[in-house]
Formats: structure tokens, sequence, C-alpha cells
């Protein structure tokens, strides 16, 4: 696969796949991707070893040119909380369009930050 003009194309090790990381229409999700971060924020259930100290996750998961996603890993989680994994089932569970370069359905890398808020 060739990098297209305006788009960027990384080798994933995970996945032994070349996926584009910078595309001109990124993947999206079906209802925004603030449906998604309600939804995250609704069903997210942190486990209580977790360390509250720490707010920030970050997922990673690739979006493929039919919509699919796979390739899903954690790049960082909260010590001892799961968010991470629950976030991925809800990346998973959802309804995604895939990116486009030059007007082509592409797969997509993306990297997600979430910065988890600890009720007081």
């Amino acid at each position: 696969m060739d990098t297209l003009a305006n788009c960027i194309l990384v080798y994933d090790t995970l996945t032994e796949k070349n996926v584009y990381k910078v595309v001109d229409e990124m993947p999206k999700v079906e209802g925004g991707i603030n449906s998604l971060f309600k939804k995250i924020g609704k069903n997210v259930i942190p486990l209580k070893t977790a360390n509250k100290s720490e707010s920030k996750v970050y997922v990673a998961f690739i979006v493929d040119a039919d919509g699919n996603i796979n390739g899903k890993r954690i790049v960082k989680d909260i010590q001892q909380s799961g968010i991470a994994n629950q976030i991925l089932e809800i990346i998973d569970k959802e309804k995604w369009i895939s990116g486009r370069c030059e007007n082509v359905s592409v797969d997509v890398l993306i990297i997600l930050p979430v910065i988890y808020h600890w009720d007081s």
C-alpha cells in the first residue's frame, strides 16, 4: 500500500499491517465523539484498588476500511483501575465510519485520550 498524497502511512507492529495515522477524513463513530464520551462516562466503573492520583487513559485501535475495529491496545491505563479495558469494550460495540484519504476508505490508527474525573 502506497502513501496517498496528504496521508501518512505507518507500519503497525501489533496487527503487522500498514495503516494510516493521518488522513483527509478521520474515522467517525456514529452519534459523534461526544456521544461516545458520554457512554464512557456513564458505563466505566473503576476497580476499588485504582490509583486515584492519576486521571489520564490512552487507548489505541484501528478502524479498518469497512468500519470494523481491530488491533485494540492499551497505551496507558490508570494503575489497578481496569478503566482502559472497559473503554475498549465500549469502543468495540460502537458503529464506526471508516476514515478516508483522497476519497478512498482506508485503515486508520486512532489513539484516543480519555481523562477520567474521580468523584469526590
